[in-house]
């Protein structure tokens, strides 16, 4: 987390984790990793001494060639890069029970998307509260048959604890196994698969019947995405049915393009009239866009083409 972890383990955290781990096993051949009883956190000091020694490592090859930019581009760069309106409307801040600031209009208390949608409402739209995650369903169910194809020579067995039990703190479903390419998530995955992406986004349509066949296959990658809760999935469907198929092509290419890097980031709002819709990011007055946030704006801007504003509320 940015002021508590260095760039290094900020921007390397998975090829960390995953050499921390190799490496542990690697070293207890009688441990099984499947044991949840038993595994590598068991033993904390030994395992914080092995990722020590990847940090290091990672740290002396990112000095000779790095995989990550570390330049931070500013909020108004990126404003003015992608030409994203800022809706300015002001209001009364007010503290509330939780952490977040609540926003006084009228004689009610509204959350800061609840007092944006009611303004985009108010202008003859619908609003649906969105963010990343019902992205992650519609990209683990429209494109599982291309990230798990069998035929592809980098796929292998991975194995990770039930979303589902996670939700519940049980352990009925336990372990999940699955199979996905060693490169998943990455530039070089797209860049290798490209070919065969485009022929499968060009192949999608019906995709209300896709929707509902594809659900069941693609649930091993969506619990691996985080993209499995009925909640999301209903938002997701809903949002495929706002945007439309073309627009849904380009949504499912861009998180394609380097998932990892694009699968965070989306804005708040999903506002809708007709055949318009646009993206909204809601933020208050001293709040300011993050790393994720930016890319999104950028993203979108050279790939995408949504239209895309920040709903920003200051103080009266």
């Amino acid at each position: 987390m940015p002021g508590s972890t260095t760039k290094i383990t900020r921007y390397y955290w998975r090829e960390i984790l995953f050499e921390t781990t190799k490496r542990f096993y690697e070293a207890h051949l009688e441990l099984d990793p499947s044991d949840n009883n038993v595994n590598e956190f068991s033993f904390p000091e030994e395992r914080r001494k092995i990722e020590k020694e990847v940090i290091k490592e990672i740290k002396a090859l990112h000095e000779k060639s790095p995989k990550y930019e570390y330049r931070e581009i500013t909020q108004s760069e990126v404003l003015s890069k992608t030409n994203t309106e800022v809706i300015l409307v002001n209001a009364e801040h007010v503290k509330t029970d939780g952490w977040k600031v609540g926003i006084r209009d009228g004689n009610k208390i509204y959350s800061v998307e609840g007092f944006a949608s009611k303004y985009f409402k108010n202008a003859g739209y619908q609003v649906m509260e969105v963010e990343s995650v019902p992205f992650h369903v519609l990209f683990g169910l429209f494109m599982w048959l291309v990230i798990q194809d069998t035929e592809d020579t980098k796929c292998r067995v991975v194995q990770f604890g039930s979303r589902f039990d996670f939700d519940a703190g049980s352990n009925t479903e336990g372990i999940i196994t699955t199979i996905l390419p060693e490169d998943f998530g990455t530039k070089g995955y797209y860049i290798r698969q490209k070919e065969l992406i485009r022929w499968h986004l060009k192949k999608i349509d019906d995709i209300d019947w896709l929707f509902d066949y594809w659900l069941e296959h693609s649930a091993g990658l969506r619990q691996y995405l985080w993209a499995h809760r009925e909640v999301d999935i209903t938002k997701s469907r809903k949002i495929m049915s706002i945007i439309g198929l073309s627009n849904l092509r380009k949504v499912l290419e861009y998180m394609s393009m380097d998932y990892w890097h694009n699968f965070c980031g989306w804005p708040d709002l999903l506002v809708y009239k007709g055949d318009e819709f646009l993206f909204v990011e809601v933020k208050t007055s001293n709040d300011k866009l993050s790393d994720d946030q930016k890319n999104w704006l950028l993203g979108n801007h050279e790939h995408m083409g949504f239209n895309a504003k920040i709903f920003k509320v200051g103080k009266k």
